[in-house]
């Protein structure tokens, strides 16, 4: 036996053999807890015992930069293809993810066409797309299937479905440009802004099954035409106003149907000397009066036998204002 010097500097241990080829892992752990959130996760191998694990093993992505790339970090217990850089255990890289009878995939290929390929998240949000020929489109939907974005490359139309509310958030403009623009609901529509202007190069109409409301608080309605205006139904129509406007119409009506009915009984004495009846005046807020007198002349009325009030009359043998 051979003794050597106590003093003697011995050689430096020598590292394991180096690990060549691709490893089977199992992710133990993705919260990166040494100062490199993010991307990076622990693996443990199979063949070692539960409690030896790896270094923590950065991921190959298909795109990556600084702030850019894709994004999609291993969770625990998937299984991994691990290599190590130069054969080096301390420095291990995961290059993929492994379907299983455990961890079955997201689609099967039942049609052995292979017309689907999707992205599905944890809880369950998937972008789908879809390549059967005749019925080709993209899928965003969410886990509860409610809610999804489909672009329709077969039909040309983009489907927006919702189980709520959908909102639509602009600090300047909401453009939208169509052949046609239609809005249908079971309910209501409400709009609501500082002004409301609506144009149209031909005809506007406004229709409806029960009634149309117009109203202003403290202010002017106003309905002008370089043409002619017509306002028509079949029933009773009535325009209102303040009531100190229309108190101010009413004395302007009463007025001027005195003057005209008086203007009728004259002439009717002219004529025959036959009595003529008494004016009546009526006035609608300002809207219509009618004060009318009719006067007998023989064989034919005087002139200003008709009262006008607020807006016309007629002479001859009885008046009328509209």
């Amino acid at each position: 036996m051979t003794f050597l010097p106590i003093d003697r500097v011995m050689p430096q241990a020598q590292r394991a053999s180096k690990i060549r080829g691709v490893q089977l892992a199992i992710v133990v752990d993705n919260k990166d807890g040494e100062g490199n959130p993010g991307y990076r996760v622990k693996v443990k191998f199979p063949w070692l015992n539960d409690q030896e694990t790896t270094f923590w093993a950065r991921i190959a992505v298909p795109m990556g930069g600084p702030d850019r790339g894709t994004y999609f970090l291993p969770e625990i217990d998937d299984q991994l293809l691990v290599v190590f850089e130069h054969g080096d255990v301390d420095r291990p890289i995961v290059i993929g993810a492994l379907w299983s009878k455990k961890q079955e995939p997201v689609e099967v290929n039942d049609s052995a066409k292979n017309n689907t390929k999707l992205i599905k998240s944890r809880c369950g949000h998937r972008i789908i797309f879809d390549d059967k020929q005749g019925a080709e489109k993209i899928t965003i939907v969410d886990k509860t299937k409610k809610n999804k974005f489909v672009l329709d490359s077969v039909n040309k139309i983009v489907k927006i479905e919702c189980d709520g509310d959908i909102e639509v958030t602009a600090k300047a403009n909401v453009i939208m440009h169509s052949n046609a623009l239609k809005v249908g609901t079971s309910e209501g529509i409400t709009g609501k802004g500082q002004s409301l202007l609506t144009h149209s190069q031909k005809t506007f109409g406004l229709k409806a099954s029960s009634g149309i409301t117009i109203g202003g608080g403290n202010t002017t309605i106003n309905v002008s035409n370089s043409a002619a205006t017509s306002v028509s139904g079949s029933g009773a129509g009535e325009l209102g106003a303040a009531a100190e406007e229309q108190d101010k119409d009413q004395v302007q009506e009463k007025q001027a149907g005195g003057g005209g009915g008086g203007g009728g009984a004259g002439g009717g004495g002219g004529g025959g000397g036959s009595p003529a009846p008494a004016p009546s005046s009526s006035s609608s807020s300002g809207t219509s009066g009618s004060a009318g007198a009719s006067g007998s002349a023989g064989a034919s009325g005087s002139a200003g036998a008709g009262g006008s009030a607020g807006a016309s009359g007629s002479a001859g043998a009885s008046g009328s204002a509209g």
